[in-house]
C-alpha cells in the first residue's frame, strides 16, 4: 500500500546525514507521538515541523 500524501503542495526529496544517536532519539519521539496521537508520525514529520517553525521565526526576525 502506498504512503499517504501528507504534503499538499509540490515537494522535493533531500537526503540528510545525521548521527545515529540523533536518529534514534527522533525515532523514539516519533513512536511516542504516534502512540499518543493515534496516527502515524514519522521522523520526517518532526523535522519538517521544526524547519517550518525555524523559517517562520526567521521571517519575523528579519522584519525587525
Amino acid at each position: 500500500m502506498p504512503r499517504p500524501h501528507k504534503i499538499k503542495e509540490p515537494t522535493v526529496t533531500y537526503n540528510l546525514n545525521m548521527p545515529v544517536k540523533m536518529k534514534e532519539q527522533l525515532s523514539a519521539i516519533a513512536f511516542s507521538q504516534s502512540k499518543n496521537l493515534g496516527l502515524s508520525i514519522s521522523i520526517a514529520d518532526i523535522i519538517r515541523g521544526r524547519m517550518k517553525e525555524y523559517l517562520e521565526d526567521r521571517k519575523h526576525f528579519l522584519k525587525k
